[in-house]
């Protein structure tokens, strides 16, 4: 796409009833969902005014200087120039340095209700992280990121670059977290060599980047502050979790291989696998399937109430 962004023009916002609907005035979540999520990416121009609920750098200052914020979630470039000033966090601020505040919770009472109503929505497991940089450096380098990304700005610019290079359905699971990394460090300078979109976000605008789409983003002057809100809906992944649940409750799933009950390996090996692909095959025509994928979903809404990643 060259040198400029997929933007929307924002005159107004109307009345809606849902937090998507709301935050992407006009396009809409229908339009949204259908057009763009899991697609492709969406820069929607704004006019500040719905940035302004939900969090300032004075505001994350405050939260730092009294430890509201576990250090634990916070990812900082630590200076030693800075830690014999009067006001450490005003310092080191001041200085250009950059805070991400992962899993962001319990500061901003806007940004808990958003993503609990965006979770609810969605049927997904949606979390805050915040990112206050400066212009000492950018803290993330050209990556993917295994959700989807909804971000908005809420102070300063923000220069973006968006490559056309998109990882093939990643996935937020544990399990998936070191091939993601290896992904990620194999790919990224043909990613920087394929920048397909660059643009300034203003106070107010939304960014939308799909799950494995290669991005980064830079402060050209001041301070930046934005807030993305991850989002994780089910995937294929969870139904093959919902299959290990109700083979749980089958014997014929609990049983030993027949090497370790003494039995020859040979017909009865082959047995034991051909048993096993047919019980597959039952659960997955088991009417309790259903069931249990609600279940999954209600517990990634649930995990939006608790904030965690």
């Amino acid at each position: 796409m060259g040198e400029a962004a997929r933007s929307v023009d924002v005159p107004g916002r109307a009345p809606a009833a849902g937090a998507l609907d709301e935050m992407l005035a006009p396009l809409g979540a229908a339009r949204f969902l259908r057009e763009y999520f899991d697609r492709k990416l969406l820069h929607l121009r704004g006019d500040g005014a719905r940035a302004a609920p939900l969090l300032t750098t004075a505001r994350l200052a405050e939260a730092l200087r009294r430890g509201e914020v576990a250090r634990s979630q916070l990812i900082t470039f630590p200076t030693t120039d800075v830690a014999a000033a009067a006001d450490p966090v005003g310092a080191y601020l001041d200085a250009g340095y950059s805070v991400i505040w992962n899993a962001a919770r319990g500061v901003s009472a806007e940004i808990d209700r958003l993503a609990v109503r965006l979770g609810e929505e969605l049927g997904a497991h949606v979390w805050a992280n915040v990112y206050s940089t400066g212009t000492a450096g950018a803290p993330l380098a050209m990556h993917f990121d295994a959700h989807d990304v909804l971000v908005v700005q809420c102070e300063g610019e923000k220069d973006w670059r968006v490559s056309r290079l998109r990882a093939n359905a990643p996935v937020e699971v544990e399990d998936f977290v070191p091939t993601a990394l290896r992904a990620v460090e194999e790919t990224r300078e043909a990613a920087m060599a394929a920048i397909e979109a660059t643009f300034t976000v203003q106070p107010g605008d939304i960014v939308y980047i799909p799950r494995g789409q290669f991005h980064a983003a830079t402060t050209p002057r001041g301070r930046s502050l934005h807030v993305t809100f991850a989002i994780r809906p089910l995937c294929g992944y969870d139904l093959a979790r919902a299959l290990a649940r109700l083979a749980l409750f089958d014997p014929e799933f609990r049983r030993y291989p027949p090497e370790l009950r003494g039995e020859a390996t040979g017909a009865a090996g082959s047995g034991f696998v051909e048993g096993l692909r047919a019980g597959l095959r039952t659960l997955a025509d088991d009417p309790r399937l259903e069931q249990v994928l609600a279940d999954l979903r209600a517990e990634l809404v649930a995990r939006s109430r608790g904030g965690r990643p």
